[in-house]
């Protein structure tokens, strides 16, 4: 009879255990998809951190039409306002020949070059869509490869990534920078990310987890 009560008491430790490790599992990936954006902009600021490589791709550049110098101002600074982009600029007047509705057309544009982050290429697009006085505007993206590391670094810092901009009280590092000063850079750098993302629960969890395994190395 004890034998039986032990196994029982064994059968249900495991299940239980088994339940709890479920639980959690599946409660990590909502929250991971859930907050995609923010934990991928996460991972990218701390490829940057401990390689000191830019990561291709978290920026790009888009080309937009505009028929007028002054759509494309208006068109322009509304893309800023709302802080969708780090910096556009509007080039000259250019000559254009397109295909549309099986004729060959020539006109005269206004392009724009809008510099981002990737993450708010759609919304970029959706914007330029509602307000655009074409039917089909150009709207094409380029992922940006590699640039300078204080350009790269402002843009990121212009733009947020769905939370408040970084506090300048707090030293921020470029792209380029190497761990010189070891994990007095790493712990600064880690305050950065903490208040950048201040208001997701699952970035600061994942945060204090990286805080706490960078701690426990320095014992």
């Amino acid at each position: 009879m004890e034998c039986l009560s032990q196994r029982w008491h064994k059968d249900v430790f495991f299940w239980s255990g088994l339940r709890s490790f479920l639980f959690v599992t599946c409660l990590l990936l909502v929250l991971m998809v859930s907050l995609y954006p923010g934990l991928w902009s996460i991972g990218v600021r701390l490829h940057s951190i401990f390689t000191g490589n830019y990561l291709p791709g978290h920026h790009s550049v888009l080309f937009i039409n505009s028929p007028t110098e002054q759509t494309a101002k208006d068109i322009a600074r509304s893309i800023l306002e709302k802080r969708l982009a780090a910096s556009i600029n509007i080039l000259t007047r250019t000559s254009t020949m397109y295909l549309w509705k099986g004729e060959l057309h020539e006109a005269s544009e206004i392009m724009m070059l809008v510099k981002t982050r990737t993450s708010r290429i759609q919304q970029i697009v959706e914007y330029v869509r509602s307000v655009h006085p074409y039917a089909a505007p150009e709207v094409l993206s380029f992922p940006v490869e590699d640039g300078s590391p204080e350009y790269l670094q402002w843009m990121d810092e212009v733009i947020p990534e769905n939370v408040p901009p970084l506090s300048s009280s707090f030293p921020s590092f470029s792209a380029s920078q190497k761990l010189s000063s070891g994990s007095t850079h790493l712990r600064l750098s880690l305050i950065n990310l903490h208040l950048q993302y201040s208001t997701c629960a699952g970035c600061q969890a994942l945060l204090l987890l990286l805080e706490h395994s960078t701690l426990k190395r320095e014992k």
